[in-house]
């Protein structure tokens, strides 16, 4: 005999629902987010893993803010910030710095992760809208009182103009196009390509340039596209603050602050080496009237190396690089290494010092002239600087 079980479909859908509800079960996320001891507050934030959105809410006046988000994937999450002020809309992220406890809270301290980044934390603060009072960007706190800012709000991009060119920037969904032709380039060849045309012919904000400059994966490439990207900015005021995010050493985030001061050209080394004498060449003797065998071509020059060298001032032993090429591999107060001829006029010298106390030394010079033996004095100027100095 068989038996049959008729079970209704509701019961089914029932069981069906219980079950997802428990795989989706939502959790609490529990986050402070301060300032010098301040809250962060009447900020949008958006928490996620990833791409991966888990949730969002808005921080009270002390900077206090619970999240209701799906299931975590695990504690470590990336914090997104946006608040509106009289100077524009003001965003920020924060990526593998959160770690939840087991009760799922945390503290987002803006000092620690200014320290750890080693950027300047008045301007980026700034930047980001750390430093507007709890009315959301309705004013600055200073010693309690709030005092009103005049600033006009920018529209769309918020394009502020500090500084520089007059032009509109490109809107953001022209933007975006850009910014997906950049993403789907395989090489940091192709998108540095991309950039570059991109900054030549357009106008644009100084968050649009370091978004796509944060899409190049090398240091170096990044920073020449922030150095090619500041002409053409609609707010060049804010360039400095808002791209140097994208360059992940502070001795790039130097080197771009000295190029948009005009420093740069200060610390490169112009070699001006006196001219090699010239033979001074023998008369031919006079011709006779008798025909004479023509002489044979004299054979063609031997093309030798030049050479480069470089010596401490006082003696403080060294490891040099030449366009990322190592000349020496013992610490040395004196290296002398061959100059390939054709070589660049230009190249990029780098001093790794044996005292780890002294500063890396990273400046170009410059290769003019005729001389054979290239040689440079790497010494502390009277600023108390290190520089690199040719010697006549």
């Amino acid at each position: 005999m068989k038996i049959r079980l008729h079970i209704p479909i509701y019961v089914l859908l029932t069981a069906l629902m219980l079950c997802c509800l428990s795989i989706a079960e939502a959790t609490n996320v529990q986050l402070l987010i301060t300032y010098n001891g301040k809250g962060v507050a009447n900020n949008d934030i958006t928490i996620k893993a990833g791409d991966m959105s888990l949730g969002r809410g808005k921080t009270d006046a002390g900077g206090n803010v619970t999240i209701n988000a799906s299931a975590l994937p695990s504690n470590s999450i990336d914090v997104y910030g946006a608040v509106q002020t009289n100077n524009g809309s003001k965003t920020w992220d924060v990526k593998g710095w959160v770690a939840l406890n087991d009760n799922n809270y945390a503290e987002l301290r803006f000092e620690d992760v200014f320290k750890e980044m080693d950027i300047p934390a008045g301007m980026f603060a700034e930047a980001w809208g750390l430093t507007f009072s709890t009315s959301g960007g309705s004013g600055r706190e200073t010693n309690n009182a709030t005092v009103k800012t005049t600033e006009p709000v920018v529209s769309d991009a918020g394009a502020a103009r500090t500084a520089g060119t007059n032009c509109e920037p490109i809107n953001s969904v022209d933007f975006a196009k850009y910014k997906k032709s950049v993403s789907s380039e395989p090489f940091d060849d192709g998108k540095a390509g991309v950039i570059k045309s991109f900054f030549s012919s357009n106008c644009y904000t100084a968050v649009q340039a370091m978004q796509l400059i944060e899409l190049v994966t090398f240091e170096n490439t990044r920073l020449e596209l922030a150095k090619k990207g500041y002409k053409n900015c609609a707010n060049q005021g804010m360039y400095l603050v808002d791209v140097s995010p994208a360059l992940e050493m502070s001795m790039s985030r130097e080197e771009l602050r000295d190029y948009i001061n005009g420093e740069e050209d200060d610390e490169e080394v112009v070699y001006t080496p006196r001219p090699r004498p010239v033979k001074e060449a023998k008369p031919e003797p006079a011709p006779t009237p008798r025909a004479e065998p023509e002489p044979k071509p004299a054979p063609a020059p031997m093309v030798q190396d030049d050479r480069i060298g470089f010596r401490t001032e006082k003696g403080e032993p060294f490891i040099a690089y030449l366009d990322g090429v190592q000349l020496n591999t013992t610490p040395s107060n004196d290296v002398t290494a061959p100059l390939k001829s054709p070589h660049s006029t230009a190249p990029r010298v780098k001093i790794v010092f044996e005292d780890k106390s002294i500063p890396v030394l990273e400046k170009k010079v410059l290769l003019t002239g005729t001389s054979d033996y290239y040689v440079f004095i790497v010494k502390i100027n009277e600023k108390g600087d290190w520089v690199v100095r040719g010697k006549l």
